[in-house]
């Protein structure tokens, strides 16, 4: 078990963890994945199967940023952060029961964009690991690249 200086020294590494660096960017597969899928020729069938791929992908990351966030409220008790740390799920729930296409992924991107800038946040506020703060700009880049890739292709092909 860790004593508190233990978990401040690790809270103050600034180089993101081999470990946590792989699997994030490992976590980008199925967001590029759609994006690049759903502009395939619509006869091959993609354009369906890759949006609903992607707006599920995003809703699930974006529930699991969420419990980051309670994971860092478990640590300081912090009231706020533990009521705010349930708004993605809800959030990504309510895109997946009511996907206006593409307001969907449109909602989905600002969800992931907004998440992204509370987590920099909080890491540079020390609620999270400093090295998060570099992680997750990129991951957020990724997946809000990949939700707005498949929010055109839907828009385009409703306004054809």
């Amino acid at each position: 078990m860790m004593d508190d200086a233990q978990s401040d020294t690790l809270k103050e590494i600034e180089t993101i963890p081999p470990v946590a660096l792989w699997l994030g960017v490992g976590g980008l597969i199925p967001f590029l994945a759609p994006a690049l899928f759903i502009w395939m020729p619509p006869a091959q069938g993609w354009q369906g199967i890759a949006g609903t791929f992607g707006m599920v992908y995003g809703a699930i990351i974006l529930s699991f940023l969420g419990g980051v966030r309670w994971g860092g409220a478990l640590h300081h008790l912090d009231a706020r952060t533990f009521i705010l740390s349930v708004l993605p799920a809800l959030l990504a729930y309510g895109v997946l029961v009511f996907p206006a296409i593409p307001l969907g992924p449109l909602l989905l991107a600002a969800c992931h964009s907004v998440q992204g800038l509370s987590d920099i946040s909080a890491a540079r506020n020390g609620m999270l690991p400093v090295w998060y703060a570099r992680l997750r700009a990129g991951l957020t880049l990724g997946a809000v690249s990949s939700l707005l890739s498949i929010a055109l292709n839907f828009y385009l092909a409703a306004n054809v």
